[in-house]
């Protein structure tokens, strides 16, 4: 009944979700909380305060913490969204994991943005980067990080083939 409440835009489904998430959530049933966020209309759980709430989570040994419990139940369900693969990408990314990031790349599991790309430029990450930006449309982002490299050569053959228009000063900027 939840299920189709959610598809069809019934009133008060957003509320029937907000209350078993928390239900689960204060229960310490996490994974069911994070499948509750997945499912909920328009994705209306899957923002910066549900990533709080699992991020204040204290760890116990031996369990995997809540947040990459979270992380792992959206991840079986489809795409995380440009908030949700930021957030999860640093994570790894500290534990020295980014070879993560690349499969997750590969398998079109993380929407793409300048933030996420930004955050793997600043990790010597370019080629990932490169990509991101890429799937993101982020052409500036791409003409900048191509500039950083020295990889001049490249800026008009890209600004050309993706139909972005640069003129010197503006190549001079970036």
């Amino acid at each position: 009944g939840a299920k189709i409440a959610a598809q069809s835009g019934l009133p008060g489904a957003d509320g029937y979700f907000m209350n078993r998430f928390l239900e689960f959530f204060n229960a310490g049933r996490y994974k069911e909380a994070a499948i509750v966020a997945a499912e909920s209309p328009a994705s209306a759980l899957r923002n910066a305060e549900t990533i709080a709430r699992f991020k204040q989570v204290p760890e116990e040994e031996g369990q995997p913490p809540a947040l990459l419990v979270y992380f792992q139940s959206l991840l079986e369900r489809g795409k995380l969204n440009k908030l949700e693969a930021v957030e999860l990408s640093q994570q790894v990314m500290a534990l020295g994991r980014v070879q993560m990031v690349d499969k997750w790349l590969a398998n079109d599991k993380l929407e793409c943005s300048e933030q996420l790309g930004d955050l793997l430029k600043n990790a010597g990450e370019l080629t990932m980067a490169m990509t991101v930006y890429v799937k993101a449309g982020e052409h500036n982002a791409v003409l900048r990080a191509l500039i950083e490299n020295g990889q001049i050569a490249k800026v008009v053959p890209y600004a050309q083939r993706t139909g972005v228009t640069v003129n010197i000063a503006e190549l001079v900027q970036l």
